[in-house]
């Protein structure tokens, strides 16, 4: 029911749209209709959400229609896409690959095809890694 939802609320309005949406009201998506996230988050946990500092994010990975999020202490899997995730997350964030994206304040080694955030390894697509050196001031 909620994957429902969630497809819904993606979907967005749906029938004509008014011509005073043409006249310079502006209808928005969904990533526009959320602000991005500034220090923290709430991520649902049992029936209810907790709040989760943006600091303590290791990586976010996508499963199919679900995200798992892994920070210092626990794991979060919520619905949501990528590509939505990407854009509301500050600068300090970081899609390494398609199905991943990393807090580069966290990142603690790199290798030609991956990167160490606590004890896990994340893969690193040939396409970013070139921004990912630059990204994380890689020098040698």
């Amino acid at each position: 029911m909620e994957l429902a939802l969630y497809n819904a609320y993606q979907a967005g309005p749906t029938g004509p749209i008014s011509e005073t949406a043409n006249a310079g009201t502006e209808v928005l998506g969904p990533a526009d209709r959320c602000p991005k996230f500034t220090d923290y988050l709430f991520v649902r946990k049992g029936s209810g959400h907790v709040k989760v500092l943006l600091a303590d994010i290791l990586y976010f990975e996508a499963l199919q229609n679900y995200v798992r999020m892994h920070t210092v202490r626990e794991k979060f899997v919520f619905d949501s896409t990528m590509k939505e995730l990407e854009q509301k997350l500050p600068n300090q964030f970081f899609k390494t690959h398609r199905s991943y994206i990393v807090n580069l304040d966290r990142v603690q080694a790199y290798e030609e095809s991956s990167v160490l955030l606590g004890e896990d390894y994340v893969p690193v697509s040939r396409s970013t890694k070139d921004e990912l050196k630059t990204r994380i001031h890689l020098i040698g």
